[in-house]
């Protein structure tokens, strides 16, 4: 009898075609014959393939080794800890009126793949209201190079990765628009970014880093704060330092005279923005977590980014400095 053999990946040859062959419309969407005779097809069936010689191959690796390669590159297996999630509150129409609060420690039940319950609780007091985004712009270089406002709002229905920020050679603004955006209450923006160190790990190692450096400065006279330190700091609470070079400014579009963007003033993470402030948890777009806006009263609809509808619209900016990678 065989041995079991782990699979990563159950795809096969005719899967990774016909993946592929789905993907065509949207990346050349000029070529129009997709049938077996075209010689891109021949090279995409040839490509499947080693696709799936590669699948096969990494198929073979046990799972006692698969973890010992890991142990060699420094990544052991975590002991096990509470799961994190984001939720989505939608309320039902009537229930009770908007914006009511929900209080911290509130519990909700989900079910995991294994159809057992796994319950959640919030960790904060939060403001349960509708919200409905309904566009999602950049503004960068179109395909002609000129730089203007694109629609990404397709590409975000489809999943798929939008370069918040535009290139890191040309960086450009990114908008986002509301059909309906409550004024004068906390709203809450999650946010998670592709690739590694955005994630819960490298948060606790810049809070981890940041504790040290704290701990191992000495101030040069009792007059002068040792890098930066407040009260809350020596009080114990974590705050997660600013990125070191990227400085990021909200906007709310308002349409006054001369300047028809006001800017949201920042606050300290552990406090909830009141009117006109926004508190940003991402780390300036480079960690996965929320940016928390109050827009004040003054904000009007407008038309950006070849989407006809009238929207209330949100912006970020890049004011200062870069960041090591495009988020």
């Amino acid at each position: 009898m065989p041995l079991p053999l782990p699979n990563l990946d159950d795809r096969r040859w005719s899967d990774l075609v016909e993946e592929g062959r789905a993907l065509i419309p949207r990346y050349a969407p000029t070529w129009t014959d997709h049938n077996v005779h075209d010689p891109g097809i021949t090279f995409m069936e040839l490509f499947a393939w080693l696709t799936e010689m590669t699948v096969y191959r990494l198929d073979r690796v046990p799972e006692t080794h698969r973890r010992r390669f890991l142990a060699l590159i420094g990544y052991d297996p975590l002991p096990p800890r509470a799961a994190q999630t984001t939720l989505t509150f939608t309320p039902e129409p009537g229930t009770a009126p908007l914006p009511f609060l929900l209080p911290e420690g509130a519990e909700f039940e989900a079910m995991d793949v294994d159809g057992q319950p796994a319950r959640f609780r919030t960790l904060r007091d939060l403001s349960v209201t509708a919200v409905a985004l309904k566009a999602i712009h950049v503004e960068g270089l179109d395909a002609s190079g000129e730089r203007g406002i694109r629609d990404r709002t397709q590409d975000w229905r489809d999943q798929l990765p939008i370069g918040a920020l535009g290139l890191p050679s040309q960086p450009g603004d990114l908008y986002l628009g509301f059909t309906t955006l409550p004024t004068e209450v906390p709203i809450a923006l999650a946010f998670r970014f592709e690739g590694p160190g955005n994630d819960r790990e490298e948060r606790t190692r810049i809070l981890r880093e940041a504790k040290a450096q704290r701990a191992a400065c000495r101030p040069a006279l009792p007059e002068i704060p040792c890098n930066g330190d407040t009260e809350e700091t020596e009080q114990g609470v974590d705050l997660l330092p600013p990125h070191h070079s990227a400085r990021l400014v909200w906007e709310a579009y308002t349409g006054v005279a001369p300047e028809p963007w006001v800017r949201l003033r920042p606050v300290a993470e552990p406090q909830r923005p009141d009117v006109g402030e926004i508190r940003d948890d991402t780390r300036a777009l480079t960690l996965d977590g929320i940016v928390e806006i109050n827009i004040p009263s003054t904000v009007v609809e407008t038309v950006l980014g070849g989407v006809a509808e009238p929207l209330f619209y949100v912006r970020c900016r890049l004011m200062s400095g870069g960041l090591d990678a495009p988020p």
